[in-house]
């Protein structure tokens, strides 16, 4: 239970978006062709410009095992439709009561459907629509998620990565109704994006130092976790992923952005822990 002398603030927590985000936040425009959950070949998913995207929420090899897995042994680890989860993955006041057992005050919160940093709008072929996704998004985690707990979240909304002037205007907006971070990505060039030295960046860093958000860069958001070896398991890129965040802190200070933008704050999100940086650290 929570203590009054003692309040975490998690940094790195995650939300499964429930089934009515989009339909009922987007722009009504678009409402017959917003993501809605389905149900294919025994699972549940997101139905989008016909592009199948299961549900997939990890749980644990010690106490989250779901059904059998392809050897037969039980080892299936991802949940595949929504009560196969714990309701504090997808409804907020069950989150609190989970925060609230777990001693935890105040979350962060990242996108799962949409990825971390929001890069799964990238593939829309209809930009249009993408843009109204992402608007979408913001709005129900600033207008229903966070408003629901305003002292228990840190509400932090994501942009229209494809267009730096949509993006600028999207951070003003988000801006105004409350939030107080912008979802971004650790490294743009692996995922075809301008790289940060371009100068591409600058209206987005300039709009964040703005309106004194934080850019929130989540390990991974881009360019994947370094792997040793094709035998590596995947808990050795969690172990290494602090070098995730030195390379996207170090292209950021040798790309002159931030010096060009000394107000500007980068958030670099790796294992639970933060790190604030610009470039008067």
């Amino acid at each position: 239970m929570l203590r009054d002398d003692v309040q975490p603030v998690s940094v790195d927590d995650h939300v499964v978006e429930p089934a009515h985000v989009f339909v009922d936040h987007i722009d009504p425009k678009f409402r017959d062709r917003a993501p809605r959950i389905v149900e294919r070949d025994h699972a549940q998913g997101w139905l989008w410009e016909d592009r199948f995207y299961p549900l997939l929420f990890q749980g644990n090899a010690q106490t989250r095992k779901f059904r059998e897995g392809e050897s037969g042994r039980g080892d299936d680890l991802y949940a595949r439709r929504y009560e196969d989860m714990i309701p504090a993955a997808y409804d907020v006041h069950e989150r609190i009561r989970a925060m609230d057992e777990d001693g935890v005050w105040a979350e962060l919160v990242f996108p799962t459907f949409p990825r971390f940093g929001g890069t799964q709008f990238l593939q829309a072929d209809d930009t249009d629509l993408a843009l109204a996704m992402v608007r979408a998004w913001n709005d129900w985690m600033l207008d229903e998620w966070c408003v629901a707990y305003p002292d228990r979240f840190i509400p932090q909304t994501m942009i229209p990565l494809w267009d730096t002037q949509l993006a600028t205007r999207e951070i003003e907006r988000c801006a105004a109704k409350g939030a107080k971070g912008i979802i971004f990505v650790e490294n743009p060039y692996p995922i075809g994006l301008p790289s940060f030295p371009t100068g591409h960046w600058d209206p987005v860093f300039a709009a964040a130092a703005d309106t004194g958000l934080p850019l929130s860069m989540h390990i991974g958001t881009s360019s994947g976790l370094l792997s040793p070896s094709p035998d590596a398991t995947p808990s050795v890129g969690i172990a290494l992923c602090g070098i995730n965040s030195m390379s996207a802190l170090g292209d950021l200070i040798f790309s002159g952005a931030l010096e060009a933008h000394p107000n500007c704050k980068i958030d670099l999100t790796r294992s639970s822990s933060r790190s604030n940086c610009s470039s008067g650290i």
